[in-house]
């Protein structure tokens, strides 16, 4: 195994440097859409890997608009060097970290804002439910870790408890994931977030997303309150769905014209709605677009820190 890791990172190295993996990649007719969410030097992607992401991009590639590559798709003009930069959550870090990068080399990118969370102040949910089941466990020990993990039907020994958790909650009806929040919120009362949980989860506010100049970034939904659109009823879909979309233009004065699906859960109900208010929209599910793909379930790219893998990564093999 070790030899067979070794041999692919050396084959992904040489196709990198060789200029192999971008060749390939645009010869194969098809888009991409890439998909980060926190990009910060105590996060999973840090600032320098995302820096080469982008000279890597713009130097081989033609990094443009969601609004363009739309076009294109609904055209069929796709021509298969076009690239499309996506950030779901609207996280601070976002325009921190992200947006000076972006404004500098003049690349466009796409941002999916929770509005409702954004005049909360408040984190996205599971976002919230992570860091305090960290603080639970470090501090009141693992009984209420174990109560939620046998009612999930997983075993308490399982590895990732604290995933385990938040995906079972995910399957719940809004007011059952609210009352369990609750019920882990009062648990961790005393919880005070770190500046490094900060960092990577605090959201943007209404005066930072404003300031972003709109010719860079385009601000599209990612609902208003992050739910999983799946466990909603038709008229909570249409509150989350098409209220966000008139919340955020409200606030920031622009056209909201892009959506994307948290946790990338849809159905044909949601994307109905979806279609009533929006051009097009975006999944969490790997693939590739070309024109022939629904506008509204538009595949995208997960992102690696490492540039070899992450280059590799655009060629078609699936």
């Amino acid at each position: 195994m070790a030899v067979s890791n070794s041999l692919k990172q050396s084959v992904q190295w040489a196709s990198h440097v060789s200029g192999l993996t971008s060749v390939l990649a645009k010869n194969q007719g098809v888009s991409r859409i890439f998909m980060y969410h926190g990009v910060d030097d105590h996060g999973e992607l840090v600032i320098e890997a995302f820096k080469r992401h982008l000279r890597y991009l713009s130097e081989n590639f033609r990094v443009i608009s969601m609004t363009e590559l739309v076009g294109r798709l609904e055209s069929g003009s796709v021509e298969g060097d076009e690239v499309v930069l996506t950030f779901d959550d609207g996280l601070r870090n976002n325009v921190t970290n992200v947006y000076p990068i972006l404004h500098d080399m003049n690349i466009p990118a796409t941002y999916y804002v929770c509005p409702q969370l954004v005049t909360d102040g408040v984190w996205i949910w599971n976002l919230d439910v992570r860091e305090r089941l960290k603080f639970i466990e470090n501090t009141s020990g693992p009984k209420l870790i174990d109560e939620l993990i046998e009612r999930t039907g997983g075993k308490s020994c399982s590895k990732d408890r604290h995933e385990s958790i938040v995906e079972w909650l995910k399957t719940l009806k809004p007011d059952q994931r609210n009352e369990l929040h609750d019920l882990i919120i009062r648990e961790s009362r005393n919880y005070q977030p770190t500046e490094y949980s900060r960092t990577n989860n605090d959201l943007a506010n209404w005066d930072e997303l404003r300031k972003m100049d709109s010719n860079i970034i385009t601000i599209g939904s990612h609902t208003s309150t992050h739910p999983i659109l799946t466990t909603l009823t038709e008229e909570q879909l249409e509150t989350e769905i098409g209220g966000s979309r008139k919340l955020l233009e409200e606030k920031l004065q622009r056209p909201v014209d892009f959506f994307s699906y948290p946790n990338g859960s849809n159905s044909d109900a949601v994307v109905d709605v979806v279609k009533r208010h929006y051009k097009s929209a975006v999944l969490a599910e790997y693939g590739y677009v070309k024109s022939d793909f629904d506008l509204f379930r538009l595949k995208r790219l997960p992102t690696v820190d490492n540039i070899y893998r992450f280059s590799w990564g655009m060629v078609k093999s699936r």
